[in-house]
């Protein structure tokens, strides 16, 4: 009997499967760095939209005409338009990380979601866009 074992897939360059082929935590993904930078535009813009809509003015008194006044100033549609699809955007990141790979269920889910997102993006982009400045 021979005493030799065979090599493993590590020596012989062959690429190895199983959970031991997913990348280490230090190699991440483009999801996880736009996700990041989503994040990080949203630690500014919540505040913002909080101490403006929340705390300057009461939100028992904030109707049409109100958020027409404000839309009066690019700078406010900008600033909401931005909550808005980078907020969006954020959602819809964050769902990518969580599904399993290989599950076409959740998978196609994950597609009707961005699609879902993608639609209410678009929807605050015209609406702001058609906004009538004076």
């Amino acid at each position: 009997m021979s005493a030799e074992t065979e090599p493993d897939a590590s020596e012989t360059g062959a690429p190895e499967t199983g959970a031991a082929s997913r990348p280490v935590p230090d190699e991440r993904s483009w999801v996880w760095h736009l996700q990041r930078a989503t994040a990080l535009a949203l630690i500014v813009l919540v505040p913002v939209h909080v101490v403006s809509a929340v705390l300057l003015v009461d939100p028992a008194t904030v109707d049409i005409p109100t958020l027409t006044d404000r839309w009066q100033q690019p700078l406010w549609q900008v600033l909401d338009w931005l909550l808005v699809t980078v907020g969006l955007g954020h959602a819809a990141l964050a769902v990518a990380g969580r599904i399993p790979v290989g599950n076409r269920w959740l998978r196609g889910a994950y597609v009707g979601w961005c699609l879902a997102c993608g639609t209410l993006a678009a929807a605050a982009t015209v609406a702001i866009a058609t906004f009538d400045l004076p």
